[in-house]
């Protein structure tokens, strides 16, 4: 039936027509009903007071990348590669180590807090180690969930 004016006048007045809305309409609603109770008790659990001034005082990461690490005995041992974050919040930090004379360097993984920060001198002291202590630490390889497309 084609649509003439007439028509098209009566469709436009037609009344709201009043019934059970759609389904989508319906299990957006509800959707967004629950999502604001998650995403509040979810903020809420996690925040803390900081003082501002400590923060401030920190090492952002990529100014800890790369820098020398040296034992007790201030002997150069290596160097910070990476950090690894893992789940339940400890940290460690990814050494590489060795490149002596005639091995390269390999990876191996340390607990972050077992490192001393100094600051005279820039670096990075890990008390106790020795080459031969680094030897026997097992190498740390990066799997499928640490990979990143940055390597």
């Amino acid at each position: 039936m084609p649509v003439t004016r007439k028509r098209l006048y009566r469709i436009r007045r037609k009344p709201l027509q009043r019934g059970l809305p759609s389904p989508w309409l319906a299990a957006v609603a509800v959707v967004l009903f629950c999502l604001p109770g998650q995403y509040s008790a979810a903020q809420s659990v996690g925040l803390v007071t900081l003082d501002v001034n400590e923060v401030a005082n920190g090492y952002p990461a990529e100014t800890l990348k790369l820098k020398t690490i040296v034992n007790d005995k201030n002997e150069r041992i290596g160097k910070i590669n990476d950090f690894i974050f893992s789940k339940d919040g400890r940290i460690f930090a990814v050494l590489s180590v060795g490149d002596f004379i005639g091995a390269g360097p390999r990876l191996v993984a340390v607990p972050f807090n077992s490192l001393k920060l100094e600051d005279s001198g820039g670096f990075i002291v890990l008390p106790g180690a020795s080459r031969a202590a680094l030897d026997k630490l097992p190498v740390y390889l990066y799997n499928a969930q640490t990979q990143t497309s940055t390597r």
